[in-house]
């Protein structure tokens, strides 16, 4: 299978998966009270993720990690989807996503972070992480990716392990 047809059949799964979420409130999208979280909340609120304009991820390409928990299961399809279009380690918005979905060691244990990356999976199906892990799995059988982001498998396990412990 080449890597369009990869891509491809990786996009169908990723919108069959996020297929029915609900929007949340616009208050949820990105809660923390601050100029850069209400510019992300006036811009993505009138938009359902599926609909959301490319221009709006290009202009917040490093924004997924100021989402509430319910946006980010919301619009990080729309991420995915935009970063399979320009899947290159060179793009920003395919290299902000990566690592977003992708923690790092760091993250791991009673930390702030492990629980601030567990809190951010809390909505996830099985399918979805699936989709998001397949995603992570996809830069990670890419070389170009992994010559310059390294080697992601360990980060992807701890995605899913991460999402199987969410609710710890």
């Amino acid at each position: 299978m080449t890597g369009l047809e990869q891509r491809t059949q990786l996009a169908a799964q990723i919108r069959e998966a996020f297929d029915g979420v609900h929007r949340p409130p616009e208050a949820l999208i990105a809660p923390h009270e601050c100029d850069d979280c209400a510019a992300v909340r006036a811009a993505f609120a009138p938009f359902e993720w599926s609909n959301l304009p490319w221009m709006l991820i290009e202009l917040y390409p490093c924004e997924l990690n100021l989402l509430g928990p319910e946006a980010y299961v919301y619009y990080l399809p729309a991420y995915m989807l935009y970063a399979l279009a320009h899947f290159t380690p060179y793009d920003i918005v395919t290299e902000m996503t990566v690592h977003a979905l992708a923690p790092t060691a760091d993250q791991e244990g009673p930390t702030d972070s492990f629980g601030h990356a567990c809190e951010r999976l809390r909505h996830f199906t099985r399918g979805q992480i699936e989709a998001a892990a397949a995603f992570v799995g996809l830069a990670q059988a890419d070389a170009i990716f992994t010559r310059y982001t390294g080697d992601l498998e360990p980060r992807r396990l701890r995605l899913l392990r991460f999402w199987e412990q969410r609710w710890d």
